[in-house]
């Protein structure tokens, strides 16, 4: 990017987490271009930081634009993100299943990989090349993907402001979307939760146990043998997410399963009227019927159809 091309690190560690440096492409005319354009709907708060970073730091200012490397640079990367942007639209359900299946044969091939290590050395310096590779292989095909998904939604969100309430319907569409992992978690933590209440020493033993025991019987192996197996296979699946888990550090399900403890005993306390499968159902009821109201609003229900399915497929 410009003159600064080669100073600095793509990746910059503050207080033990890893920020992205931008500093090279927004001091860029056409890198501030492409941030101002995306970063909002990827990182609200960010955006707003830099912008407020133009009025008080001078050293933000614009000292360099397009060049000859630069345009050659991004025509290559356009090469190849484009035509999997126009795949994903075009193909929304066929693309989301090939990339998942190359993310979970990842995945798998970390694991094995770090199965095999044999001391802190090892582990440390297999992290190290899986961050690099999983920029290289991963996000060119995972970026493609979350750019179809935000230009529907950002199409949606323009045709909308042109009719009343237009903009609080495409907020709607955005409830109960289908592979939603953090939704698909939920719901499957729910089945855990019907598990243990459909046993009478489970759920008796859940109802009379504060968190902290129930997570230190669950490492234990000493919980009611329907839940142990329940959360069980729930923690094979998701024991690597955790609270706050974007930072490295943090202890994770598996190890301290205290805070999934506290969500699961909510749900099994809850009453079927508020349960996480019957929210999803309604939601995914009312994002439909939103889709009807925005396509009939604008007269135009095909394109409308067509960038929600889109939002909601990718």
């Amino acid at each position: 990017w410009g003159k600064h091309g080669n100073e600095g690190v793509f990746l910059q560690t503050v207080a033990e987490r890893l920020y992205i440096d931008v500093t090279n492409p927004f001091r860029n005319s056409v890198g501030r271009r492409i941030l101002r354009t995306f970063l909002p709907f990827a990182e609200p708060g960010s955006a707003a930081a830099l912008e407020q970073l133009v009025v008080e730091e001078p050293d933000m200012r614009i000292d360099s634009g397009m060049s000859l490397v630069l345009f050659f640079r991004m025509l290559s990367l356009a090469l190849v993100i484009v035509p999997r942007i126009v795949v994903s639209v075009l193909f929304p359900d066929w693309n989301r299943k090939r990339v998942v299946r190359r993310v979970n044969s990842f995945v798998d091939h970390v694991e094995m990989r770090v199965e095999a290590t044999t001391n802190l050395c090892d582990l440390v310096a297999l992290e190290c090349e899986v961050f690099d590779s999983l920029f290289s292989q991963i996000m060119p095909r995972l970026a493609p993907r979350f750019a179809a998904a935000m230009i529907s939604l950002s199409l949606l969100t323009k045709l909308g402001s042109s009719v009343p309430n237009g903009k609080d319907l495409v907020l709607t569409m955005t409830r109960g979307i289908h592979h939603n992992v953090t939704t698909e978690m939920d719901l499957k933590l729910w089945k855990v939760a019907k598990a243990i209440q459909s046993d009478t020493d489970s759920l008796e033993y859940f109802k009379s146990s504060n968190t902290d025991v129930l997570a230190t019987d669950y490492l234990r192996g000493n919980l009611p043998a329907p839940a142990q197996n329940a959360i069980r296979h729930f923690m094979n699946e998701y024991g690597m997410r955790g609270l706050y888990e974007i930072d490295f550090g943090r202890p994770r399900w598996r190890e301290e399963p205290a805070p999934l403890m506290n969500t699961l005993k909510s749900y099994v306390e809850m009453g079927d009227d508020r349960a996480p499968d019957k929210v999803f159902a309604g939601g995914r009821v009312e994002a439909e019927r939103a889709v009807r109201q925005l396509g009939e609003k604008l007269g135009r229900p095909r394109l409308v159809s067509f960038l929600a399915r889109r939002v909601h497929s990718l």
